[in-house]
């Protein structure tokens, strides 16, 4: 595997796909995509993606996507998101499409989630702490 820029979504239907090759350029600055931020802190991504015609690929929001580099053959993450907002443009008569993806970093999502102020007695272990959020806030 070549030195360079992996991005993966990750589909309902199929999982983990690798989508370089819709970008719309030979890297991600001849493309028009970026990020903002590395992994750990908050920030956004653009992802500009040309789709011809023939190839009926829609993203959906809520869909995770990262960004990759890849150096010696060893892939890092250095973009984790979600997508937060799309938009199609129709580039020719013939249905190509150019497809504008804005990502929210997955540190972001988490700023807006408010949980309210709940008491653990002595001795609750994290999974049980974790579990309880996730059961009783985040559904």
């Amino acid at each position: 595997m070549a030195d360079g820029i992996r991005l993966l979504i990750n589909e309902p239907s199929i999982g983990l796909t690798d989508r370089t090759g819709l970008l719309c350029g030979d890297n991600v600055e001849s493309s028009g995509s970026t990020w903002t931020t590395t992994v750990g802190q908050r920030g956004t991504s653009t992802i500009k993606m040309l789709c011809l015609a023939a190839n009926p690929y829609q993203p959906e929001p809520g869909w995770p996507v990262f960004w990759q580099t890849i150096i010696g053959g060893t892939a890092t993450t250095r973009f984790a998101g979600t997508i937060d907002s799309l938009e199609t443009q129709f580039i020719s008569n013939a249905g190509d499409r150019l497809i504008i993806l804005t990502l929210t970093s997955l540190e972001q999502v988490f700023d807006v989630l408010e949980i309210p102020t709940r008491v653990y007695p002595i001795g609750t272990t994290w999974g049980a702490i974790v579990s309880d959020l996730l059961t009783n806030i985040c559904t």
